[in-house]
C-alpha cells in the first residue's frame, strides 16, 4: 500500500508522507532484528558460561571476554538504532 501510495499518491498523501513512513517501517525493521541479534548474543554467551563451567581449557578467559565483548557490542547497536534512528 505504501509503494502504491509513492507512485500515485492520493490528495493530502504527498510522496513525502510515503517516504517518511517507508524510512519508519525501515528504522523499526532494523530494531527488530538487532533485539534478536541480541537475543542471539545472550544465548551465545550463555553457552559460553556452560562450556567453562564444564570444560576448563587455557582459551576460556579470552572466549568468555569476547563474547562479554560481542554482548556489550550487540547492546550499544540497539540502543544507537533505537535512539537515533
Amino acid at each position: 500500500m505504501v509503494f502504491q501510495l509513492m507512485v500515485s499518491p492520493g490528495p493530502g498523501f504527498t510522496q513525502a508522507d510515503a517516504a517518511g513512513y517507508l524510512l519508519a517501517l525501515f528504522k523499526w525493521l532494523l530494531v527488530a532484528v538487532s533485539f534478536l541479534y541480541v537475543l542471539v548474543s545472550v544465548i551465545i554467551t550463555r553457552q559460553i558460561g556452560l562450556m567453562r563451567a564444564t570444560v576448563t581449557t587455557p582459551q576460556t578467559r579470552r572466549l568468555v571476554l569476547v563474547s562479554l565483548i560481542h554482548l556489550a557490542c550487540a547492546i550499544v547497536l540497539l540502543v544507537y538504532f533505537v535512539l537515533f534512528l
